[in-house]
């Protein structure tokens, strides 16, 4: 089923290699399809096709790997040093977070200090890639965060990936500010949507060409001297599957 108002053309992998039917539900016609495990398809914009077989091979089963998600594996983004983007009424700063950093993956502390009280406030640590990255192959983004002990700022931490010539794609991760500790937020594509305030051609995230990944939090009316900080590790792709599912960076 096509679900959306524009046509879509691709081709589906089929659980078994005979020859099949397609059935159109708008007209009641019928096509074979031919043998060998692929079908190329095109729906109209809200199309459907049912597909009919007399028999289909039972799929393979993956072999269950160990860590925090099974068959989750995990690549890191090209390392670059991140900058701080912040409101008008945020005094920011982003250093390294010597503390708990290690050569293999550097941690980043983003501090910002309110200098007005009830207004629109935001901050982000925002990681930059030239040329864009190629996330196509990846399956979800994989973001390790910390907070301090005793900060109240009820707000969640959010993402931004921006596509080059294009948008701003936002998630929620709902890792909150107030929540000390480490944690590691796992956020597959379908759950990133255009910002409100960003303008797209299509309105739809190309993981070709995503040129920022941002993280931090805004829409915050905290109080005139609040400091909210938060430290991260640089971003990671994640791909279900055994080493085949790397992605492309």
């Amino acid at each position: 089923v096509n679900d959306s108002a524009q046509p879509w053309s691709g081709e589906l992998g089929m659980p078994t290699p005979e020859a099949g039917e397609r059935w159109d539900p708008a007209t009641g016609q019928m096509s074979t399809l031919t043998a060998g495990g692929k079908v190329g398809l095109s729906l109209a914009p809200y199309g459907a096709a049912l597909l009919r077989y007399k028999s289909t091979s039972a799929p393979a089963r993956r072999r269950v790997t160990g860590g925090p998600l099974p068959g989750l594996a995990l690549r890191p983004t090209p390392a670059v040093r991140p900058t701080v983007s912040h409101g008008q009424y945020v005094q920011g700063e982003l250093k390294a977070h010597e503390a708990v950093s290690n050569a293999d993956a550097p941690l980043w502390k983003a501090t910002g200090r309110l200098t007005k009280s009830q207004v629109d406030t935001f901050l982000f640590a925002r990681f930059h890639y030239e040329g864009a990255l190629d996330l196509s192959a990846a399956d979800c983004l994989a973001v390790e965060t910390w907070t301090p002990e005793g900060q109240k700022t009820p707000s969640q931490l959010l993402i931004i990936l921006h596509e080059a010539g294009g948008g701003d794609f936002l998630v929620e991760t709902g890792r909150s500010l107030a929540a000390p500790g480490r944690e590691r937020s796992y956020l597959p594509w379908s759950r990133f949507h255009l910002a409100g305030w960003s303008k797209d051609a299509d309105g739809v995230l190309d993981l070709k060409r995503v040129s920022d990944i941002s993280v931090g939090w805004g829409g915050y009316l905290g109080a005139e001297g609040e400091q909210v900080s938060f430290s991260v590790a640089p971003p990671q792709a994640g791909a279900v599957g055994s080493g085949s599912g790397s992605s492309s960076l």
